[in-house]
């Protein structure tokens, strides 16, 4: 068995080893089980494995490092060890280069090279392979009509491709085997002719036996002379005698359906390009089709001039308004390779188009394809014109040269409205992102109700919709004010940026469109209107587009500005719309139409504005470049005669004014010196200039001065230095700002592409440094949009602060650098700081500006500015509290050096600033100045003098800390707000009077008594109007329970006597103060030998053990007395019940054996037996009951002698304290409250305060503690006896206004007799 299969090959480690060795693990498992060794012993399969693995791969073994667990004796671990040793070599890269560059080999079948890209993307860790796949088989396809159909498609699934690339290959070798068997040849040339033309009739027969002829020039095929069958027939594709139309010579088109003359009356053959089959449903290639009235009724035709006669399905001719009788027929119908298309008869139809009205005959079909008119119908309907050698043309034939108004009139739909692309946007998130949604941003009231009409305009147009449920995605708006009072709502998707998967849609580049651009002499530049909103997004996208509002939530149904894959999704929706029409090219969002004749443009337009008009596409009128013989399109211009570059790109240079000073000679070396290694002879040209330099030359401009600075211009502007935009290079942008100017250069690999400047208006330089600085930026990648749209990009900048600036959310910064932060949103740029001695080009062109630009004016500008005055009259105050704020921060010394700073920039480093300003280093990039107000953002800084005032209105209410916090950073901002309103509410009496009760601290639990009965609890309460007293054993959790005839001391004795009498006396007593505080209780103790720790007053906790056995043994007893029964069986059943978590009772733990009662039990059950681990499983049971307490708990702050605090007395409310002692007790303090009393308590129950030390008054004789009554934990001070020692007063200020004291009331206070035997202080 053995002998009949081989091993597979060497594992090779060459390429993807990762790759190599799943497949390789996969041959091999075959192998065996194909030999049966898979039931085989592990040494065995390991030894096939290292013997068939190779050298490369067990040299790997020899020196794996097994760790504890693995052994190399175990096949599976060996195999594991394998996998975890080259799954780490995964080269993605590289199996990523692989697949995107294998190619198709000529003549490889589809389906093997379909297997091929299977393979390759199994190591490519793509997210989406199918995609991968499908887009990899589009952009590989080389044949062009077969490319242009993909494109077509709307529904672009993988299955769908390979569908349509297998039924072409197989009709391609379908075609190839017709030609052979009816021309009788083997030639494969003629494979790009797709179309039979000749029937089986007319098929010459060739004498193999006889000499073969040469190949005719008519028909294709060898004959004897004057014997072409091709004589006296005439060309369906050129109409034109005497040739057939495979062979024709004229650059026609080879159009869907065609048809060959026949001996037979109705025989005719169909061949398609496009469609697989003749059931295929319409092209989206509008420019075929024409509605033509049929009988009374309109039905949308195709024009097909190949077809030889005219077809309509059987089921459309039903719906007829009139239906003429049907005739049979005996036609024979033939369809794309070969097969029948089955028909019911012929009939004859009156049509109607244009004007004209013919009786045409039609098949009626069993098919579902789109009705035809065939050639002889198209010309009598006027419907096609025949046009020199080209194909004849559709109905776009236009007899007059289209207008600009023309068109506007004859498309006014196309120009009105807002357009929608066929299909839906759907938003590719990365899965690894998470969500996020947005806390909402506060819109200033002044602009609510605009924001309301707005929001319901753009709701009533489909653009926006509200959102009543739940959403994964919430985003913020900016609401930017246009200075004709009307809102732009621009959402700001940043977070969701970071999470979209790009579709990576293949551009074409500049240099692809001009190579196609030549012979040109006529241009169009369509412009799309609200072309982002023109894409519709799914309903899952939609709601990963909602955003906040102050009304409701809503979410875009339109694609939004500013996400990252919206020109990329545009550009493919375009592409796919127009992208088949020839003479038609689009880069980005720029459409231009150019054609060699007048007649050619305007045939091209009128398919371009058709196909617009079918898929609700709309364009804006205003921005049309109509029928122009020179256009500027992606940075150069393109004319009749070829390209030339655009001017615009040097003017900066070319206008650049002389030098007035040394210091603007310097300028301009130091860009020389920058470009010097592209210069030729750079010394010589500028040596005249740099002599300007020397200290003993005066400056004086003259003209060799002149001479020589003209020829630098010359030389900056022309070749070789000014190098040619290459599309596939990386681009920079050099942009600098100076006081009165702006300047920039677009750069790749370190050479200028072009340069741009202008001067600064007189209210932008106005503007503080960083808004130029921004300012610059936005003026570069306006100006160099052609060149950057689509593109990383990296700006140098010399402003560091814009680095951040552009990576924080927009609400973050000032209203006028929102604006400019919107308008740079449609670009990828990376802004890396440079200092400005480096920046040589762009600095010198900002203070070099050109003079023609001072007339540029910034459409923007008026809109920011009334935006800032909008956010200055948004401010919630009456005008004459803002004009106080005004002049309070006019006086306020460090605002207004603050002010000063923002206004000239701030220095590179936080030392150079000034110390009083340092305090807002860290938010200087959000720091601005609006009509004498600096703000932080949206919110207004508040000078020192009135910050007192403010947050006494802030905190006017008493609202807690968090809340005050939260309204004060809606609208103001000061260093060290958020600690100054802190201190401010602790300090607040009222509040602290009113504050809600401390959080519950970690426990701290007794600890486990080492034997039974050395630690009891012990606790009085009231049951049926009658004291009790109850017992627990803190080891065995076993109860005592007496009935108290009073509650005094010497009735608690006279029951605790015998309980110690039976079970033993205990070393601790743990209970509460009263009785077993009292002298009577300690003496009881002292003679018996045992020790009573009294618990925490106001904090039962501190006896927790008692205080729960009291509750369940009140639930036996209501429970016993509803029945009617024994108290005492009860108890019983209750001390043989094993304790909550352990197996033993507590009668066993106390007494190691169970008790008899009146359920059935054996002897040996009865029997004496020690409870083993018994205090393990104690210690056990109370860190699991800890861990689960301690969950929600926070420790408090200690306190110290000396600290003012706030006690709570009973059920109280906070009174005001000072700590005067730390008891022995954990968390349990002794503090003396303003009328000199004395109180214990624990921490849980005092709480620090900011506030003065209360003054303590003079001691008072106070009134005997009162018994601690179980129900109602009464407020009682501690009385002190003469062992404890008399806490000592703290150390007070004097206080400076003198108290009168209290007068002690005169009433006689008698004790109680029970409370005789104790001491009072």
């Amino acid at each position: 068995m053995d002998r009949d299969f081989k091993p597979p090959p060497e594992l090779s480690l060459q390429g993807n080893p990762s790759e190599n060795w799943r497949r390789w693990r996969q041959r091999f498992e075959l192998y065996l089980t194909a030999t049966e060794s898979d039931s085989k012993e592990d040494d065995i399969k390991i030894a096939r494995l290292l013997s068939a693995i190779g050298p490369e791969a067990l040299e790997r073994f020899n020196h794996f490092t097994w760790a504890t667990g693995e052994d190399k004796a175990k096949y599976k671990d060996v195999m594991d060890k394998f996998q975890r040793e080259f799954a780490g070599m995964k080269r993605v890269v590289f199996s990523r280069y692989q697949f995107w560059d294998c190619q198709r080999g000529e003549g490889q079948p589809f389906d093997e090279y379909l297997t091929n890209l299977r393979v390759l993307s199994r190591s490519c860790e793509f997210l989406e392979a199918d995609n991968m796949i499908r887009d990899k088989i589009v952009f590989s396809t080389k044949e062009k009509t077969l490319k242009e159909r993909l494109l077509r498609e709307t529904d672009t699934s993988l299955q769908k491709v390979i569908d349509i690339c297998r039924s072409a290959e197989i009709t391609k070798k379908e075609i190839q085997s017709m030609q052979s068997v009816k021309c009788d040849t083997s030639s494969s040339t003629e494979s790009s002719v797709h179309v039979i033309k000749s029937s089986p009739q007319n098929s010459p027969v060739i004498d193999t036996t006889k000499k073969q002829h040469e190949k005719c020039r008519r028909c294709g095929n060898p004959h004897a002379p004057r014997q072409c069958p091709a004589w006296g027939k005439i060309c369906a594709k050129c109409n034109r005698p005497n040739h057939f139309a495979r062979e024709c010579r004229s650059k026609g088109r080879v159009h869907e359906v065609a048809a060959e003359e026949s001996e037979g009356e109705d025989d005719f053959y169909f061949d398609s390009i496009y469609v697989g089959n003749i059931d295929a449903p319409h092209p989206q290639d509008s420019a075929w089709f024409s509605v033509v009235n049929v009988e009374g009724s309109s039905v949308k035709m195709k024009l097909d001039t190949g077809a030889a006669t005219n077809l309509l399905p059987h089921k459309m001719f039903l719906k007829l308004n009139n239906q003429p009788q049907l005739r049979k027929s005996k036609a024979k119908l033939t369809g794309y390779g070969g097969h029948d298309i089955p028909h019911v008869g012929k009939v004859l139809l009156h049509c109607t188009a244009l004007g004209k009205t013919q009786a045409l005959e039609f098949f009626l079909t069993k098919t579902k394809a789109p009705p035809i008119l065939g050639l002889q119908a198209c010309t009598a309907l006027g419907l096609i014109r025949r046009g020199g050698c080209h194909d004849s043309m559709p109905v776009e034939t236009v007899t007059e040269p289209l207008t600009l108004d023309s068109i506007k009139s004859e498309f006014q739909d196309v120009f009105e409205g807002l357009g929608r692309f066929p299909d839906p946007y759907k938003i590719s998130i990365k899965p690894e992102v998470e969500p996020v949604i947005q806390p909402p941003r506060r819109v200033p009231m002044n602009l609510h109700v605009r924001l309301r009409g707005k929001l319901d305009e753009m709701e009533r147009d489909g653009i926006i919709a509200k959102v009543d449920c739940p959403t994964d995605w919430v985003h913020n708006i900016v609401v930017v004010e246009k200075k004709n009072g009307d809102l732009r709502i621009c959402l700001d998707p940043k977070d969701l940026n970071q999470a979209i998967r790009r579709e990576h849609f293949q551009i074409p580049t500049y240099e692809d469109v001009v190579s196609r651009l030549g012979g040109k002499r006529f241009f169009t530049i369509l412009d799309q209107k609200d072309s982002f909103w023109q894409v519709e997004l799914d309903e899952d996208s939609s709601h990963m587009c909602t955003f906040n509002t102050p009304f409701s939530r809503y979410r875009f149904r339109r694609m939004p500005f500013g996400i990252s894959s919206a020109s990329e999704v545009l550009q493919k929706r375009t592409y796919k719309a127009f992208g088949d029409i020839e003479g038609v090219h689009v880069i980005a969002d720029d459409m231009i139409i150019a054609a060699a004749t007048e007649e050619e443009h305007d045939l091209i337009l009128l398919k371009v504005l058709k196909r617009a008009r079918e898929q609700n596409i709309k364009f804006n009128p205003s921005k049309i470049q109509f029928k122009k013989s020179e256009v500027f399109y992606m940075g150069n211009v393109l004319t009749e005669h070829g390209v030339r570059p655009d001017r615009v790109k040097v003017t900066a240079i070319l206008n650049m004014p002389e030098p007035q000073s040394k210091e603007d000679v310097r300028r301009l070396i130091g860009m020389l010196n920058y470009l010097s290694p592209y210069i030729p002879n750079m010394s010589a040209v500028t040596a005249p200039i740099r002599d300007l330099l020397k200290k003993e030359t005066q400056f004086s401009w003259l003209p060799e001065h002149e001479r020589a600075f003209q020829t630098v211009k010359q030389i900056l502007s022309a070749e070789p230095l000014l190098k040619l935009y290459d599309e596939s290079k990386k681009v920079t942008i050099q942009c600098d700002a100076s006081s009165k100017g702006l300047g920039a250069c677009l750069m790749q690999e370190g050479k200028p592409i072009a340069y741009a400047s202008r001067s600064l208006t007189e209210t932008e330089q106005r503007w503080f440094q960083i808004e130029k600085e921004l300012l610059a930026i936005v003026f570069a990648a306006e100006r160099f949009h052609q060149y950057i749209y689509g593109k990383e990009v990296e700006v140098e900048s010399d402003h560091k602060p814009l680095e951040t600036i552009l990576k924080k959310p927009i609400e973050n910064a000032s209203p006028r650098i929102q604006l400019m932060l919107l308008r740079l949103l449609r670009y990828k740029l990376d802004v890396k700081y440079v200092p400005g001695t480096k920046l040589y080009i762009a600095d010198a062109l900002s203070r070099a500006y050109s003079a023609p630009e001072t007339a540029h004016s910034d459409t923007e500008i008026p809109e920011m500015e009334l935006r800032i005055h909008g956010l200055v009259m948004s401010l919630p105050m009456s005008e004459m509290r803002l004009t106080q704020l005004k002049e309070a921060t006019k006086e306020d010394e460090t605002l207004c050096r603050l002010k000063a700073t923002i206004e000239k920039g701030w220095p590179a480093h936080r030392k150079s600033a000034e110390p009083s300003i340092r305090q807002y280093w860290g938010i200087r990039d959000e720091l601005h100045v609006a009509e004498h107000l600096i703000f932080k953002g949206e919110r207004v800084v508040i000078p020192s003098c009135m910050r007192a005032d403010v947050l006494k209105k802030v905190h006017e209410t008493h609202l807690g800390i968090e809340k005050c916090k939260a309204r004060a950073r809606a609208s103001m901002y000061w260093p060290g707000m958020t600690n100054d309103i802190e201190e401010m509410i602790a300090k607040c009496p009222t509040c602290a009077k009113f504050k809600p009760r401390n959080k519950k601290e970690p426990l701290m639990p007794h600890d486990v008594p080492d034997r039974p009965w050395s630690k009891i609890g012990a606790d009085i309460f009231f049951f049926g109007g009658r004291p009790h007293l109850v017992v627990v054993d803190y080891f065995s959790k076993y109860p005592e329970v007496c009935r108290l005839q009073t509650s005094t001391a010497s009735c608690v004795i006279e029951h605790l006597k015998p309980i110690y009498a039976r079970h033993g006396i205990p070393d601790i007593l743990v209970a509460d103060n009263m009785p077993f505080a009292s002298s009577e209780m300690r003496t009881f103790a002292a003679e018996w030998d045992f020790e009573i720790k009294p618990s925490s007053p106001e904090y039962p906790q501190s006896n927790g053990q008692s205080e729960r056995m009291i509750g369940t043994v009140k639930q036996l007893m209501r429970k016993a007395l509803e029945e009617s029964k024994d108290i005492h069986l009860a108890l019983l059943e209750y001390r043989n019940t094993p304790v909550a978590g352990l197996k033993y009772s507590p009668a066993q733990l106390l007494m190691s054996r169970m008790l008899k009662d009146k359920i059935p039990v054996t002897s040996e059950l009865l029997a004496p037996k020690v409870a083993e681990d018994a205090y393990r499983a104690l210690k056990a049971r109370q860190r699991k009951q800890k861990a689960y307490y301690d969950r929600g708990t926070k420790p408090l702050s200690k306190l110290n002698v000396g600290d003012s605090v706030r006690v709570r007395l009973g059920r109280r409310d906070w009174t005001p304290a000072v700590v005067t002692q730390l008891h022995s007790a954990p968390r349990s303090y002794l503090v003396t409250t303003e009328n000199g009393r004395v109180y214990r308590r624990n921490r849980r129950v005092i709480n620090s305060s900011a506030e003065p030390p209360p003054v303590v008054l003079a001691a008072q004789e106070e009134t005997p503690a009162v018994p601690n009554v179980p129900g109602s934990q009464a407020s009682t001070p501690v009385g002190l006896t003469q062992q404890e020692g008399t806490p000592q007063q703290p150390s007070l200020p004097d206080p400076e206004v003198q108290t009168t004291p209290v007068r002690a009331s005169t009433r006689l206070r008698r004790q109680p007799l029970w409370m005789a035997d104790y001491v009072t202080p």
